[in-house]
């Protein structure tokens, strides 16, 4: 029997309610059971976050499987309840489950809470009519299995063959019969059941497979403490967004953009927004700061990306330009020989045409521009910096000049 049991037989219910130390779902640990699960037998709780931590972590990733993990309370009911319509509303819904996994204890007193000595696990096969029965210490539960057996068949209205797996690994001390629950559900859950193909013939024995309980209770503490670190973590960060959230709100009273009216009864207080000023409503007035700022010379506004860029550009343009200026002022100075002219195409080829395209156009735009006045003729020279034109490919010439 454990301690808590032991020392509440002699102060009765004087005792305080247990610490909760994690709430997982539809289940809540208490401290107890945590030091249940260092070194001592486990408790209902135990192994029903066992359950839903499978559930959550593994059987949510296969939505096609119908298997189900029925708590300990659920299958101290169906054992014990002579109405099976209250059975039947409690327990979940059977019809399109292929597997149910049932923890079986030898509690026979419905009155004690957390009573019996010995757990061991019972896999029921729905589709196949079987009951396979995994017992770490010999036989001790073999009346208790069958008997659950034989009320999930009435449940269900079909019968079971109910079968004792002998080969089943068998603990070396009386306090790890829970564990080895946990770790053999686990392996039959992932290796067997979820991991098989729906049409080959999966074997249910145990026969050589070793179960390493101190581990297990090693990583099932694991697995609590680093659910519990990430529930605190939420909770904190949840603490902290609201505290940086009252700050702000105490700044935007502070600088004027909210306004707090206490209410009559000085409990509550409303706040409102501060109005927006009418477009028609003149600016007030700059501080003397703002306007001696304004009025130096030397305070300009900052350019844009886009005003940078384009002032980068048109300062290499100019670059350019001013080296091939200077270029062409030094060769004159020096009287270097003008560039040798560009030889005159052949006649008849595709260059003399082109060419001769070339200057009746240009013959033609000349006799345009005569009538009109000078400052609307064409000029290069009178070409701004930085003017950029349309180029117009040779099919347009050609359509234009025809």
């Amino acid at each position: 029997m454990p301690f808590r049991q032991r020392v509440a037989r002699h102060f009765g219910d004087t005792l305080s309610p247990e610490k909760s130390y994690l709430s997982y779902y539809d289940v809540l640990l208490t401290v107890e059971d945590v030091k249940a699960l260092k070194h001592d037998w486990l408790t209902d709780n135990n192994i029903a976050f066992w359950e839903e931590y499978l559930e959550r972590e593994t059987l949510s990733r296969y939505p096609q499987a119908h298997i189900v993990l029925l708590r300990p309370s659920m299958t101290f009911l169906l054992m014990k309840e002579p109405d099976s319509r209250l059975v039947r509303a409690a327990l979940p819904d059977f019809n399109r489950v292929t597997h149910v996994f049932l923890p079986i204890n030898d509690n026979r007193n419905v009155g004690v809470a957390e009573g019996g000595s010995h757990w061991s696990l019972l896999l029921v096969s729905v589709i196949d009519g079987l009951a396979f029965h995994y017992d770490s210490l010999g036989g001790a539960n073999y009346a208790e299995a069958n008997f659950a057996t034989r009320k999930l068949a009435e449940m269900l209205g079909r019968p079971f063959r109910f079968i004792n797996l002998e080969d089943c690994p068998q603990q070396e001390n009386g306090s790890d019969c829970g564990v080895f629950v946990c770790l053999l559900m686990r392996h039959l859950l992932v290796k067997r059941l979820l991991s098989a193909n729906a049409r080959e013939k999966v074997s249910m024995s145990m026969a050589g497979k070793m179960v390493d309980s101190h581990g297990g209770r090693k990583e099932m503490l694991r697995i609590i403490e680093n659910l519990r670190k990430e529930g605190e973590r939420r909770r904190s960060a949840t603490r902290h967004g609201s505290a940086a959230a009252f700050e702000q709100f105490i700044r935007d009273i502070e600088a004027g953009r909210l306004r707090v009216q206490p209410c009559k009864s000085s409990v509550k207080i409303t706040v409102t927004a501060r109005p927006q000023r009418a477009p028609s409503e003149p600016k007030p007035p700059a501080s003397p700061r703002v306007q001696r700022k304004r009025e130096l010379p030397g305070v300009k506004k900052h350019p844009t990306a886009r005003e940078k860029k384009v002032r980068m550009m048109r300062s290499r343009v100019a670059k350019v330009v001013r080296s091939k200026r200077a270029a062409k002022a030094a060769a004159k100075s020096k009287g270097k020989p003008a560039a040798r002219p560009r030889p005159k195409p052949k006649p008849g080829s595709r260059k003399a045409s082109r060419t001769a395209t070339g200057a009746a156009a240009k013959k033609a735009s000349t006799k345009q521009t005569e009538g009109k006045p000078a400052s609307t003729r064409s000029s290069s020279k009178r070409t701004p910096f930085m003017a950029f034109t349309r180029v117009e490919t040779r099919s347009q010439k050609r359509a234009r000049l025809s």
